[in-house]
């Protein structure tokens, strides 16, 4: 007799962690060219219209499979990450969204500028850190749901936040990433935004 409350309360949690786990893969996926750009936008738009879990676990039933042959530092796919990055602004406005792969080491600078960077629909390789350099400049990292951020800049008369860990502890799906630096009368912020369509 209680089934019709189970279900109506059950209905949404499921969903999101369909969409959470499907995400995983997809970038996993992406990140160890198991699937191209071109069919990994092609899936990410169909995950955006799935609306039940079943329609989302076939979407990445092949990735699913295939993702515990892609354990980092396994064969010739891991090599195509690289291995260090940069990301360079002064005095303009840089932004970096929609489906890149994420270097080991991505050094972020900042002069009087405005960078954003989205790692939601990113490949991000296992234990990659992003390193921080703002002065007088405004720098946002924008990190699906689930995704915790280890945040360790310092701040000289600026404002540094860290968003990742505000949407309820224990519900963490996605790995650990590193973000360090230094802020200089700058503003550096992770916020957390859903994936969309």
């Amino acid at each position: 007799m209680f089934e019709a409350p189970l279900a109506s309360s059950a209905v949404s949690p499921s969903l999101d962690e369909a969409r959470a786990r499907a995400g995983r893969l997809l970038t996993d996926g992406f990140a160890y060219d198991a699937i191209t750009v071109e069919e990994f936008e092609w899936r990410l738009e169909r995950l955006s219209r799935a609306d039940t879990p079943p329609a989302i676990d076939a979407l990445v039933a092949d990735l699913a499979t295939a993702g515990r042959s892609l354990a980092p530092g396994i064969g010739a796919s891991s090599a195509i990450v690289p291995t260090e990055g940069r990301i360079v602004g002064i005095m303009s406005e840089t932004r970096r969204v929609g489906p890149w792969r994420v270097p080991q080491r991505l050094r972020v600078t900042a002069v009087m500028s405005e960078v954003k960077i989205d790692l939601r629909y990113a490949a991000l390789t296992p234990g990659c850190m992003i390193d921080v350099t703002a002065v007088m400049a405004n720098v946002s990292v924008i990190v699906p749901p689930g995704l915790v951020v280890d945040f360790d800049v310092s701040s000289i008369m600026a404002s540094t936040r860290n968003d990742s860990h505000a949407d309820g502890a224990g519900r963490y799906t996605l790995p650990h990433r590193r973000i360090i630096g230094t802020a200089v009368m700058a503003e550096v912020r992770v916020r957390v935004r859903a994936l969309t369509p």
